[in-house]
């Protein structure tokens, strides 16, 4: 099915298998476990700007020269995102198709919700910094609105202690609301020079594709120019295992 996706669509360099799109399903699967992954694909896919539904779904394929131009280092679960991650930043195109997600039938299953949970939340900051800087910046410049409120009723009541640094309270939290923004400003646009990298290292690889074999020279000016694969005829994949992290 895959084979044909691909086939299919010459302009994907990746498929992902996602249960939680239109048509997709699961069965059998525990109610906690399955509103596990729903959370974590939701926050993740925040993190990834919505393209992708199901993240940690690890039914793919891959075109082969999408997985063989990825510098990866990762060697446990979290391989599978920095594979989203970098391809989506060195600009493959993905494809979700509907898959069914059923439960486990013999063995036990690996997941450890602690260690799964904070490698993702973990990953999504670093994917998207204003998330967790921009939540913890609004926190803190919504309290210090708030004490600057109820200084404001306490001065209409005629019940303000000046001895009380309330003041010197809202004024801390407001300015350190607004460099906690910042901050995730500046992560965003280190993320955004990473993601630059990234594209600079794939059409580097292209160019020594071409180097060692200049009988496909005819595709590099396109692939360094656009994101879409050039020669399906030529296009392998790599199919992994049908299975969910979660």
């Amino acid at each position: 099915m895959m084979y044909r996706l691909l086939a299919e669509h010459p302009e994907v360099d990746f498929l992902i298998g996602s249960p939680f799109m239109v048509d997709g399903k699961t069965e059998n699967v525990p109610f906690k476990r399955l509103l596990i992954s729903k959370i974590g694909n939701t926050i993740l896919s925040s993190a990834m700007k919505g393209r992708i539904r199901t993240l940690t779904g690890i039914l793919r394929g891959y075109r082969a020269e999408c997985v063989k131009h990825l510098d990866l280092e990762s060697d446990g679960k979290e391989i599978h995102l920095e594979i989203l991650s970098k391809a989506l930043a060195s600009g493959y195109m993905p494809l979700e198709f509907p898959a069914t997600l059923t439960s486990r039938k013999k063995g036990r299953s690996k997941f450890r919700f602690r260690t799964t949970a904070f490698s993702h939340l973990i990953f999504s900051f670093f994917e998207r910094p204003s998330l967790l800087f921009g939540l913890v910046g609004i926190l803190l410049m919504a309290a210090g609105l708030g004490i600057g409120a109820y200084i404001v009723y306490l001065w209409q009541t005629a019940a303000l202690n000046p001895n009380r640094p309330l003041m010197t309270l809202m004024i801390l939290l407001l300015v350190s609301g607004l460099q906690v923004i910042l901050f995730g400003f500046l992560g965003t646009q280190m993320v955004g020079l990473r993601k630059e990298v990234y594209k600079i290292q794939r059409n580097q690889h292209i160019i020594e594709d071409y180097l060692d074999n200049p009988r496909h020279a005819t595709g590099i000016a396109a692939a360094t120019a656009s994101p879409v694969a050039e020669s399906p005829a030529d296009e392998r994949y790599v199919e992994q295992k049908a299975s969910d992290s979660h």
